[in-house]
């Protein structure tokens, strides 16, 4: 491929667009089934980048991979607010991008070491990305199971509840909460 930025054009395009409507998927069907959904695209991606042999197939492989990474981003953000206790999302949510941070680096890291400047390993570096991803929908599909789906369905009916409980609050205290001079 002569003009690399092709990737990294329809990959962005992808991203972006997914996620104007992954963020009210997984408000609607649950955190857990999006997510099983992104994994499973992402090893595929992974997978369709490492055969990849013409510009068709290789573009085609960064547009699934980022509506993967797409739904991925939003949803994780949502999961961890979701299992994270109240008073300590700030902190539930530094703990995820520090991960989000580490796995980056050692995925960086790892697969720098697979493919060692020679050109005959690159398929195999994606190929091993893929298994690993692979195992995190195997993780989601077998042993996560439907405690994601339950507890992401609670939360939604919680805040939508919460949402409706704020729409026919008392009206006659004023909009901005004024509280005799505290706020």
């Amino acid at each position: 491929m002569k003009n690399k930025g092709l990737f990294f054009t329809f990959f962005t395009a992808s991203s972006i667009a997914i996620r104007l409507f992954a963020g009210k998927a997984s408000d609607k069907y649950g955190r857990v089934p999006l997510l099983k959904i992104s994994t499973a695209l992402m090893a595929v991606s992974m997978f369709m980048i490492a055969i990849s042999h013409t510009q068709f197939m290789l573009l085609l492989s960064s547009l699934i991979y980022g509506v993967a990474l797409g739904i991925n981003s939003p949803v994780v953000t949502a999961w961890t607010i979701d299992l994270g206790q109240p008073e300590h999302r700030g902190r539930a949510l530094a703990t995820m991008y520090i991960a989000l941070e580490a796995g980056i680096g050692l995925g960086a890291y790892f697969s720098a070491k697979i493919y060692n400047n020679n050109a005959r390993l690159f398929e195999l570096t994606f190929y091993v990305m893929a298994a690993v991803t692979l195992l995190a929908t195997i993780y989601l599909l077998f042993v996560q199971g439907d405690r994601g789906w339950k507890q992401s369905l609670r939360t939604a009916v919680e805040k939508s509840d919460h949402k409706k409980e704020a729409a026919f609050a008392d009206k006659s205290q004023p909009a901005n909460n004024y509280n005799g001079g505290q706020w």
